[in-house]
């Protein structure tokens, strides 16, 4: 996994929590040192028989993300880590930043209060910041077909759409009927700690 062949560095007086809300190997979502040819394998399926396969396989895995116990524990462990009086500053990441770490941020701005329009923005800077990976990744893809084939199914792997959390979101809305019922049953995360959150990082 990541953490064993991309480990953090070890940081004085920082203390490093392995929260990962993925237990297993999964393409895009993890990533290993030998998953180039799985990563082929979408691009080149998106580039020749279906141009929605990239954004589906991704869309599917946000939804799948809100009936995952162990990944709704994980990030619930994750905000009660934050409501914890600790000196500094918390950072949380994953290899990209974009589907694990992106959810994370959205949930824990849905608990602050933050308006929907702020979050979809927030989560949608993603790919200001991985714009330079997200260009030598098509680069690395071109020679499956052309770069002009594979710019689109690259970005809409290793990039975010507003569809990725968009359907974390709906589903949540469907299965719980709004994000506070889903933060309080799904997460067990009540009022009052929501309230020390805000108070926390919002005043």
């Amino acid at each position: 996994m990541e953490t064993v062949d991309w480990p953090d560095p070890q940081l004085e007086g920082v203390e490093f929590i392995n929260l990962a809300p993925v237990k297993d190997f999964q393409t895009g979502i993890t990533r290993e040192k030998n998953t180039d040819s799985t990563i082929q394998a979408i691009i080149r399926e998106t580039v020749t028989k279906d141009p929605m396969f990239t954004r589906n396989y991704f869309i599917s895995f946000y939804e799948k993300l809100v009936d995952n116990d162990y990944a709704m524990g994980q990030y619930s462990r994750f905000i009660r880590l934050l409501a914890e009086d600790r000196n500094g500053a918390t950072f949380w990441h994953c290899t990209a930043g974009k589907d694990r770490a992106g959810a994370a941020a959205m949930i824990i701005e849905e608990v602050l209060g933050v308006d929907r329009d702020t979050i979809l923005e927030d989560y949608m800077l993603t790919n200001v910041y991985l714009e330079k990976d997200i260009l030598a990744y098509v680069e690395k893809m071109a020679p499956l077909a052309s770069r002009e084939a594979v710019e689109q199914p690259v970005r809409d792997f290793f990039g975010a759409r507003e569809e990725y959390i968009g359907a974390t979101i709906n589903k949540i809305d469907t299965e719980y009927g709004g994000m506070d019922n889903f933060i309080r049953e799904k997460l067990g995360i009540g009022e009052d700690l929501r309230e020390r959150l805000r108070a926390m990082y919002l005043e």
